[in-house]
């Protein structure tokens, strides 16, 4: 409803691009955009977040966007070692974000 509500607006004030942060949402925010007849990419390109190696699916073209499971375990891993060997540690960490087409397991 709220894509829905989005794309509804005047054209001036309607999105040019979706990230949709939850692969649970993906489904119903891009069929929301077909039930507007939004003409994806040309209108909006849509980015959403994927579960590797088995996304979501999305009722439009869209770029997914992940994690590495390597990429986090090393990092939890390095974490765990440093505090244990007393070494500084940090309290939060950044993992990069990788597009699809980048993606390898």
């Amino acid at each position: 409803n709220a894509v829905q509500a989005m794309m509804r607006a005047a054209p001036a004030d309607r999105p040019d691009a979706l990230l949709v942060t939850s692969d649970v949402l993906v489904p119903y925010a891009t069929a929301g955009l077909l039930a507007v007849g939004a003409k994806v990419p040309r209108q909006v390109e849509v980015v959403a977040f994927g579960n590797f190696p088995d996304p979501t699916p999305s009722m439009v073209p869209a770029r997914r966007v992940g994690f590495r499971p390597r990429d986090i375990l090393q990092t939890a891993i390095q974490a765990i070692d440093n505090q244990r060997s007393g070494k500084p540690h940090l309290s939060t960490w950044t993992i990069p974000g990788n597009f699809e087409e980048d993606f390898s397991l």
